[in-house]
Order: C-alpha cells, then structure tokens, then sequence
C-alpha cells in the first residue's frame, strides 16, 4: 500500500511576510519508517518545502493547490498530521482531496485530532480514522483493516464503522521503550535541498508538568521519556555520516528533566565535534549541567520562561524559581550557549502590574549586553485539552487578530467554518482578560519592532526609560493613541517616528533609530535578491539602488556613534552624538552583515535619483550623463551598490 503523509505548514509573520524554516518532521519520519517496516510504500509531503520551492501560494488558492500536488503522487491512503494554528488549511485540503479521489481513505494524527477526535468526525466527515496519540504500534493495523474497517482490536483510534457510526476506541497508546523504534525515515524528505541550518533529532517524549496553557502533557502524557544516551549518538553519528550534518536541535519538550540522562548523553557525544540544542526549565538545570553540556557541544538552549510575575507563576501553574532565570541565562551567555527566553501574555488573570513584570524581565533578558539571549513574547493562544480551556472556553471571543503562527482565514467560508466550531479553532480566539486586549496586541507588536533592531541601539533606547521595556512600551503607546501615525508597530520605523517626536527629530536617538530600521530594510531585501529568480530584462529599467542598499541623508554616523553606546546608562550629550552626514548601507546575504559608509551630500543625492522605475534616465536628464561615466556606473553595480537591469541592446545603445 502506498502511504502519504501530510506533514504541517508552519510560519511565522513579524510583518515583513512569512518566515518558513522547513525542516523534518520526527514523528512523521518514525511513521513512515514503521510503515516500510511493515512492507508499505511510505513517504512524505511537506507544504512548506512546496511554499519555499514556488509550487504553493500561502492564499485562498493553497487547499486546492496541496490537494492537486498530493493527488498527483498517486497515493493508496494519505495521513494528515494537525495543529491547531494549520488545521483550516488540512481540513480544506482534505475536503479539495476528496473531491479529487473520491474512495480514498483519509486519516489524521496529531496533538489537534487527538484532543479533539470525536468533535471532528462528527463535524468533518472527510476523515476516515483518526489516530489517537502516539501511532506507530497502531499505524500498520490500521492499515491492514482499511478495505474491511474492522477497527474494534485497535487501541486509541476513533473512526467511522461500515454503517457511518463513530466509534472511539478506548485507550492511549504511547511508546514506553523509545529506543524500540526504527531509525526515523530522513530520506523521506529531501534534506540536501532544504538545507536546515541545524538538523531535528526526536529526543523523548512527555512532560511531567502541569502548566495550565500548555496541551503537550495531554498528548504524549505525563510520563517523561527519553532515548538512551547510546541510541540518541547512534543517530547523530548516522545522519552525520548520511547528510555530513555536525549540528542538531535535540526536540524535547524538556530535554533536561532527568539529570542523569542528560550527563550520560554528554559523556557520550563528547568529542565527537557535534554542535547541538535543546529545550530546559531554568529549575531543571544547575551550573555543572549546564557547564557538562556546553563541553559535550550544546550551543542553544530554549527557555520557556513564560511570565516575569510571579503571581502568574502560581496561577499558571508554571511555578517556576524566578530568581534563577537571570544567573542561568547569564552562565550560559559566558559559555557561549544562545539562549532563547520565551514569554508569553494575555493570561486571563493578568493584571498591569503583571504584564509590566513580563516585559521587564523580557527587556533586561533579550537586551543583555553579552548578546547571547533572543527575546520572544507570544499572544496566550487557547489551546484544547488545557486546563484555561477547561474554565474559559465558553467565554473565548474572536477579533480581527492573528497570533504570529496561526494561518490567515483565507476567505469568508473560511471565517464561517471557525465562527460554527469554536472548540475546533479555539486557535483562533482569545480569552476574556482584565487587561485592553488592544494594549496587549501592542505590547507584542512593539516587541516584534524591538526584536528587528540592534541590540546595542534598543539598549541605548532603553537607558531613557530607566532600562524598563514596559514604560518604554507605556510610553509608544500612549504617543500611537494621541498621534495616530499611520505606520503600525511592527514596522522597524515606528520607533524611529515615536523617537522625532519624544526626543526631536534632529536628536542622535532619531538617528540611531532610523538607522536601525534602514539596517533592517536592507537586511531581508537582500536576502529576498538572494533567493528570488533573475528579473528579465527591460529597455526602460536602467539602473536602480541595489536591493541590499539604502541611502540615508541628514543623519548622524550611526556606525561610529554606536560604538559609543556600550555602557551607557544615560543618553550622551549632543557633542559625544558627532555632526550630521549621509551614509550609504550596504547588505551582504551570505553573510548577514552590514557595512556603512560615510558619502557626501552631492553622492547621496546621485544615488537617490536611481530609485526609479527609470533611475538612470532621470539620472542624466537632472545631473548630467558626464557626471558620471559608463564605467562608474558599472562598478557600482559590481559593488552592489546599484542594479543594471538593461537589455543587450539598450546597454549597447547606452554606452554608445
């Protein structure tokens, strides 16, 4: 029997459009290699891989689109995975599936259909099975009665009976031995071209806590699991041998529960010159773990922080120690481990003084000044089989918002389907809180701003609200309602325009500001030049500024007066800011860095006139085609400065 399964389309949108980071799937690659074990075809579709590679559009058009692509292999059944951010899309797409291919079975797995079997078939009737939980002891069986839908035998799986009953079997089927499953199928997804920068290894499963937001213990179950230190090694060394990958996120939940383990698994990694990450508590780990796992080559750890207050800490549930997250972060820094610090706001509960509690621990995390912490702050997003969703369902509401990862409703039917299921796409309401909902969506859009910027310049930002990000985020507030500016928060530039009117638009803060959004600018347009197709050419093109270049006039040097900022605790004095000049920024894709150059007045003005559609010709109708020559032009192309978008025949009549 030929398998195909479906694995999740998963982004993240700060504003400046989605960010896809395709990589493997660990629970559908150990399905896959079970089902080859079971003597089936078996492999695996992957909707980001088709965004990345231009087959599909994240629009209205995607449903119809990923069913055509997956009707087009030729599968025998295929297998759905769901979250709730992307189940609007497996849902449409199934339904476009079945029109396609009518008598095909359909089945779905995941966190999402686990929580929510029952409430889904009833709804959706496109689906065949669900299976419940972890499904590699229950896959092949499943497979072997779908002609004869004798399912009764079969252990947490709920599906439709030859007379359209639903039935749900009893049971919860997880995997106790870990290192009892096969080595997890990676050729099933074409990992030389998606090229993930680090490579995902399944760790273990299970969480042993009870946070009140979080669903992951109701779908692998309390009982924390975690390969043995030879097989996760085993692993490692094999896809190092295959892909000649030598960097790796370990996924676990909570990678650091069992001390033991954990010093087991760096006694046997070590030397081998991997480079690895991994998620922890700031309680499940100590200053000799964390010092035995930078030796055995951990290079991230993700820390799911998740309120500064400690009132939330307890109504939480999340009940962490508050007091070791800077002295763990901070030893991590030393070593050279990144960290991530994550938060998260619009707790039902939450009051003011709470959330000014979160972004302040946020603030002095993400904007250390030894550079190793990533601030992150999400929107609370209701998910099913929690205990918030349990007091609060009845009361969710549904407003105009996205949180950063949940997929658009891409058309009125769309909006239709999640209004009539609100337990099915609790992804996508909020909870009643005590807080403005308004002022919570702003503090987490200001963040995205913050998180654009260079932290040296945000540091320095940051001095002038006594280093706390909650007035800083107060204050931008306070100025949007009054001023009205058309740009929102996430833009870069909003906190440049906050800053002309807090601090004048001729302050050096202005500067650094405006800097840092151009710096930004630049940075995702040349990455953008990097991966797209070649223009073709036109006769009217002519020049225009490089993508990956940006023209500043009237500003101080950011570049040199940024080098100043470092241990500032105050704002510096107009003098210590240095005069106005213009500068030219340039971006480097490979790289990731900027360089920064002082111009003139007169070249400033030169360059800007290529911004055009037809740049070069207003080039020589305003300065004069002597001014500069062919070849000037022709090495700023080669610099990067400018883009030469002339056919042959026009470039010859133009260097005539």
């Amino acid at each position: 029997m030929h398998l195909l399964l479906v694995d999740n389309l998963l982004y993240e949108d700060l504003g400046d459009g989605p960010e896809i980071e395709a990589e493997p799937h660990g629970g559908l690659m150990s399905l896959v290699a079970v089902a080859r074990a079971g003597g089936h075809r078996a492999e695996i579709i992957d909707p980001k891989w088709e965004v990345l590679s231009g087959r599909l559009q994240i629009d209205a058009t995607a449903p119809d689109t990923l069913a055509a692509l997956i009707a087009a292999r030729s599968p025998d059944v295929v297998g759905f995975t769901a979250l709730g951010c992307n189940f609007v899309l497996v849902i449409k797409t199934a339904l476009a599936l079945r029109r396609l291919r009518p008598g095909m079975p359909i089945l779905l797995g995941g966190p999402h259909a686990s929580i929510l079997h029952r409430e889904i078939l009833e709804r959706f009737d496109v689906f065949d099975v669900v299976a419940r939980h972890e499904a590699e002891q229950t896959l092949l069986p499943i497979l072997d009665h779908l002609d004869d839908r004798c399912f009764a035998a079969i252990p947490g799986i709920s599906y439709r009976n030859v007379a359209g009953e639903i039935v749900c079997n009893p049971g919860k089927p997880l995997i106790e031995d870990l290192d009892s499953l096969p080595m997890p199928a990676y050729d099933a997804y074409p990992i030389a071209a998606m090229n993930p920068p680090r490579l995902p290894v399944e760790a273990g499963r299970g969480c042993p806590f009870s946070c009140t937001f979080c669903s992951t213990a109701t779908f692998f179950g309390r009982r924390y699991r975690l390969k043995s230190a030879g097989r996760l090694v085993e692993e490692l060394d094999h896809l190092h041998a295959a892909y000649g990958y030598s960097r790796f996120k370990l996924t676990h939940d909570l990678f650091t529960v069992n001390r033991k383990k954990i010093l087991e698994f760096c006694e046997a990694v070590a030397g081998r010159g991997y480079e690895w990450g991994c998620s922890a508590r700031v309680d499940c780990v100590d200053e000799a773990l964390i010092r035995a796992m930078e030796q055995a080559g951990c290079r991230n750890i993700y820390f799911g922080i998740e309120t500064g207050s400690r009132r939330m800490q307890s109504i939480s549930c999340k009940r962490l120690d508050l007091d070791l997250v800077a002295p763990c972060v901070s030893l991590a820094g030393r070593l050279g481990i990144e960290t991530i610090a994550s938060f998260i706001t619009g707790y039902p509960e939450e009051e003011a003084a709470d959330q000014a509690d979160t972004l302040d621990m946020l603030g002095e995390l993400a904007l250390r000044a030894d550079g190793q912490t990533v601030g992150q702050l999400h929107m609370l997003t209701p998910e099913p089989g929690t205990a918030l969703i349990a007091q609060y369902g009845e009361r969710m509401q549904l407003d105009a918002y996205l949180s950063d990862f949940n997929l658009p409703m891409f058309d009125p039917a769309t909006r239709k389907m999640v209004e009539e299921s609100r337990d099915i796409f609790a992804n996508y309401y909020h909870y009643p809180t005590l807080l403005p909902r308004a002022g919570t969506i702003f503090a987490i859009e200001l963040m995205d701003a913050v998180r654009k910027m260079p932290r040296a310049i945000m540091r320095y930002l940051l001095n002038a609200y006594d280093g706390r990000l909650s007035l800083l985020v107060e204050a931008a507030r306070c100025w949007r309602e009054a001023a009205n500016p058309m740009l929102a928060p996430t833009e870069p530039e909003f906190l440049a325009a906050f800053a002309a009117s807090r601090f004048g638009a001729g302050h050096h803060l202005h500067s650094l500001l405006r800097y840092a959004a151009a710096v930004h600018r630049v940075r995702i347009a040349a990455k953008r030049a990097a991966t797209a197709s070649p223009a073709k050419p036109r006769r009217d093109a002519g020049f225009k500024l490089s993508r990956g270049s940006a023209v500043l006039n009237d500003i101080h040097d950011c570049a040199a007066l940024t080098a100043k900022l470092d241990g500032c605790t105050s704002l510096l004095d107009d003098a210590q800011a240095g005069v106005r000049t213009a500068l030219l920024i340039k971006a480097d894709a490979a790289t990731d860095e900027i360089a920064t150059y002082r111009i003139d007045g007169t070249t400033a003005s030169l360059l800007q006139l290529f911004t055009g559609p037809k740049a070069y010709a207003q080039f020589r109708d305003e300065a004069g085609g002597e001014a500069w020559t062919w070849s000037d032009l022709c090495a700023l192309c080669a610099e990067g400065v400018l883009e030469a978008c002339l056919d042959s025949a026009s470039s010859g009549r133009e260097a005539a």
